[in-house]
């Protein structure tokens, strides 16, 4: 059975600031030199896209990477915030770029930006080559998840199904996990939902919960909180900054449960 729980008022890291398709095959991402930590992979017949590594300085012992992919702002400063905070555990992040530098500034131009910046298509075909980019550096041991906000939640899962990718972090995102999706990723999954979301609200969470129960999911992960769409985004009207640290520390902690700590 899924796990489910209404917010409380604490948190692990409470200091934490929170300010088309293609054979995969032909990424040319490229392992960056020491002093460089802007990767870039290209999607043929549709350019490059960079993302960016934390730590800068990467360890002598390879370490578990973490996906992290931007909702409807773009990237957006908490972005690093977040990365900052896994290589604080020991995990190599990489914030990846999908929208090419575009951002927004407002709820409604983070829409526009979602529906415009990218083909679905091409997302998930990026999504996807990133993974493989990162499971394949001498300095990850193999092991990548994810993080995933707003509409690059469903991106990302469908990305899951061409290349293995776990533990999976959703925040607010339409995903719609087939019986297949939760039997390849039991009890790999954590999600936060908001009550007051218009576009994945209760019943997207109610959809998830079900499809993990009928399988017997005992780790699987979904939270809900008192407020609505990008309630982790400073930028957004619906902002809550107690439900994001909630949030974000549980997320943390899902993926030291899954991972442990590696030796820094």
């Amino acid at each position: 059975m899924t796990e489910r729980s209404r917010t409380g008022r604490r948190g692990v890291l409470g200091g934490l600031a929170l300010s088309a398709a293609a054979p995969r095959a032909l990424a040319q991402g490229r392992r960056p030199p020491p002093s460089e930590d802007t990767p870039i992979i290209t999607v043929p017949g549709h350019g490059e896209f960079t993302g960016k590594l934390t730590p800068a300085k990467l360890p002598t012992k390879p370490a578990p990477g973490v996906l992290l992919v931007h909702d409807g702002f773009g990237v957006q400063p908490q972005m690093q915030a977040y990365a900052d905070a896994l290589a604080f555990e020991g995990y190599i992040a990489l914030v990846v770029d999908l929208f090419r530098g575009k951002t927004a500034s407002t709820d409604s131009e983070a829409a526009e930006l979602a529906r415009t910046a990218i083909a679905e298509d091409v997302a998930v075909t990026a999504i996807a080559m990133w993974v493989d980019w990162l499971r394949s550096r001498d300095f990850i041991d193999r092991r990548v998840g994810l993080v995933a906000f707003g509409p690059s939640c469903a991106w990302s899962l469908a990305a899951s199904r061409q290349t293995m990718l776990h533990p999976m972090a959703f925040f607010y995102g339409r995903v719609q996990f087939s019986e297949e999706d939760a039997r390849r990723y039991p009890n790999h999954v954590i999600a936060h939902f908001g009550d007051r979301d218009d576009l994945a609200g209760p019943a997207w969470r109610y959809e998830m919960e079900n499809r993990y129960r009928r399988i017997g999911a005992t780790r699987t992960q979904i939270h809900n909180y008192p407020a609505g769409r990008n309630f982790a985004n400073p930028l957004a009207k619906a902002y809550a900054k107690l439900d994001a640290q909630l949030a974000w520390n549980t997320t943390v902690a899902f993926f030291v449960s899954q991972w442990g700590r590696p030796e820094k």
